[in-house]
């Protein structure tokens, strides 16, 4: 039996209905395939011993995190040991000069580029 309707927006709830009342059976046994399978993974994932997995890979991590603070330490060592030489000989010094000389040269270059603008890279 045919329904008669007076506006677009009755007719579009009607469709809505409809369709809802066809699909909802269909919604209903998939939802209760659903249910039954999420319920099995919840299960397996309750029954996994991840107390006897932590006891098994703590000291594997503990040795691993133990050659990277060593490894870290000797670096920091040799770094600060070549820090002071540079340091003791006064090369440091002529290293930071260097890089501010080359610094300076550099804002030089895009000083004369820019021609005064404040944008340096539009004459490019």
């Amino acid at each position: 039996m045919a329904t008669e309707y007076k506006t677009v927006d009755q007719a579009m709830d009607g469709m809505k209905e409809t369709i809802a009342n066809r699909l909802q059976p269909a919604y209903d046994t998939l939802g209760k395939v659903a249910i039954k399978h999420l319920s099995g993974i919840t299960d397996k994932i309750g029954d996994i011993n991840l107390d006897s997995a932590a006891k098994k890979l703590a000291p594997a991590i503990d040795n691993g995190l133990s050659v990277v603070e060593s490894t870290l330490s000797k670096i920091t060592g040799a770094v600060g040991a070549f820090w002071g030489s540079l340091v003791d000989t006064g090369a440091a010094n002529n290293v930071m000069n260097m890089l501010g000389s080359i610094s300076g040269a550099i804002g030089h270059v895009f000083d004369s580029g820019a021609g005064g603008k404040k944008r340096p890279l539009c004459s490019f």
